[in-house]
């Protein structure tokens, strides 16, 4: 299950790269973004559609770590409704899961 996830940028020359780093209890993975078009958000969800796990336990949980350490007081329900508010062209996928969400919402 995701642990934590974070920015990991370098400098390539003159242009920026950015890296998102997903730290998950079986696996960790550096997956390259097209930041700022795509956001951490659709990193995660890329990261476990790809390995064929449960996207929406796990973007939870990354949601979850994300409104107690950086969120400045919000909620995880404000935080999903952030993340639902920024464009779509950020998390493209976000809209997939959005409903499981919720009900993970309803057992915390």
């Amino acid at each position: 299950m995701f642990i934590s996830g974070g920015w990991i940028v370098k400098r390539h020359n003159t242009n920026m790269v950015y890296h998102f780093e997903v730290i998950d209890d079986d696996f960790e993975e550096i997956i390259e973004i097209e930041y700022p078009t795509i956001s951490g958000w659709e990193a995660v969800i890329r990261v476990y559609e790809k390995r064929g796990l449960n996207v929406a336990a796990n973007l939870f949980r990354a949601i979850k770590a994300y409104s107690i350490k950086n969120s400045g007081g919000a909620s995880i329900n404000q935080v999903i409704d952030a993340i639902e508010g920024e464009e779509t062209t950020s998390t493209p996928s976000f809209h997939k899961y959005r409903e499981d969400l919720m009900k993970y919402l309803i057992l915390v």
